[in-house]
């Protein structure tokens, strides 16, 4: 849903337009010759978030208030066809999809950088209303 609650996971669904579904990419630090990013919902004002900092492959994301640590800092691998990898910075981990899956409602994870299609993310420059 559209929660605005700390702790609410992330998932994804088909596109609507709604500002659940929009995030600010924020430029936050330059470490080791590259730059990190928080990504932060246009919703709740909230940041993506690796909860405690886990470094276990399958920990579902949630959102949670922006506070500038390492589990919130991620990496942007691009691919070269148009899509990206995201790399949280305080795992070393990808984001991904709850059992590789493409259906509605399906959480995001982090795990292995398996360069699947699940692992793979693209922007879309947001439409003004």
């Amino acid at each position: 849903g559209a929660s605005q609650a700390d702790h609410a996971l992330i998932n994804q669904f088909q596109r609507t337009h709604a500002l659940n579904q929009r995030w600010f990419l924020y430029y936050d630090d330059w470490i080791a010759n590259q730059p990190l990013y928080s990504l932060i919902s246009v919703n709740s004002g909230k940041a993506l978030d690796n909860p405690g900092s886990s470094e276990k492959a399958g920990t579902l994301m949630q959102q949670f208030t922006y506070n500038g640590g390492d589990n919130q800092l991620f990496r942007i691998e691009f691919i070269g066809d148009g899509t990206m990898y995201i790399k949280n910075y305080a795992s070393g981990l990808y984001l991904g999809l709850e059992k590789f899956s493409p259906a509605n409602g399906v959480h995001v994870m982090q795990s292995f950088l398996l360069k699947s299609s699940d692992q793979k993310w693209y922007f879309v420059p947001s439409e003004k209303h």
